[in-house]
């Protein structure tokens, strides 16, 4: 039987792992342990800061290797202190207002 949660799951690592820069993907299955472990709010937060995450950290740290994904989740690093996540931008901010306006309209 196909389990409905594995698909959700999935799907959601994968929005996650394609916010990893391409040097630092690795220990994937590490990383998926680490991710099935964290509560969705906290997974959603994971992915939504993941790439400024990264570049922000590489930035800081040029000459070091790349941080292991299942580091930045264990450690919750999107949470560092020194870390600061950019605010939405207007145009983020006007596309959300008028989907929701849309929706609210009843015209998907």
């Amino acid at each position: 039987m196909h389990d409905l949660f594995e698909d959700t799951h999935l799907d959601t690592f994968t929005r996650f792992w394609e916010m990893i820069p391409t040097g630092a993907k690795q220990g994937k299955q590490t990383a998926q342990k680490a991710f099935r472990k964290l509560r969705p709010a906290m997974q959603d937060a994971a992915t939504r800061n993941a790439a400024s995450y990264y570049g922000w950290w590489r930035a800081q740290n040029p000459q070091a290797s790349w941080l292991h994904p299942a580091s930045y989740l264990n450690q919750r690093r999107w949470e560092d202190e020194a870390f600061t996540p950019p605010a939405p931008t207007k145009a983020m901010q006007d596309r959300a207002a008028y989907w929701a306006d849309q929706i609210n309209a009843g015209r998907p």
